[in-house]
């Protein structure tokens, strides 16, 4: 097997069910998905500690989420290194097809974390029994890009 564009453009093709389904290669998939569709700058993989930067020039770190956990919740991980680093941090919810985008103040500020996750209701349903899943729902519906 060689390594040259043509071997690995088809080793993607015919692999693509796998590699969508590894998180790491399907964050970078979304992180240029929404680079394209908002016309910004990818920066992600660049020893960045954000994503992307826009027409005026915010610094964007971008997180996503694929799967439901425990049977009613979505969770994204490693938000602490991203305190600081970025000036808006935007969630995209690859199951509903929701997109968040929440300015770094208020985020670090509201939002509530278990072991350095941000938990949510995977139906972003407020009225539960956890007081930070529904904390952060609410964090998020406020922040809600409409398309």
């Amino acid at each position: 097997m060689s390594y040259t564009r043509d071997s690995i453009k088809k080793f993607v093709q015919d692999n693509i069910d796998s590699l969508i389904d590894d998180g790491v290669i399907a964050g970078r998939v979304i992180e240029q998905m929404v680079a394209k569709k908002n016309n910004w700058k990818n920066v992600g993989g660049n020893n960045f500690s954000y994503d992307h930067v826009d027409e005026d020039g915010n610094k964007i770190e971008t997180k996503s989420t694929r799967s439901i956990q425990l049977d009613r919740y979505l969770r994204i991980g490693g938000m602490g290194n991203k305190k600081n680093c970025c000036d808006i941090m935007q969630i995209i919810d690859t199951i509903s097809g929701r997109e968040f985008r929440i300015p770094h103040d208020i985020f670090y500020k509201r939002a509530r974390f278990d072991n350095n996750q941000f938990w949510w209701s995977c139906n972003y349903d407020t009225n539960i029994r956890s007081y930070v899943k529904s904390i952060n729902t609410e964090l998020l519906l406020e922040h809600e890009v409409l398309q």
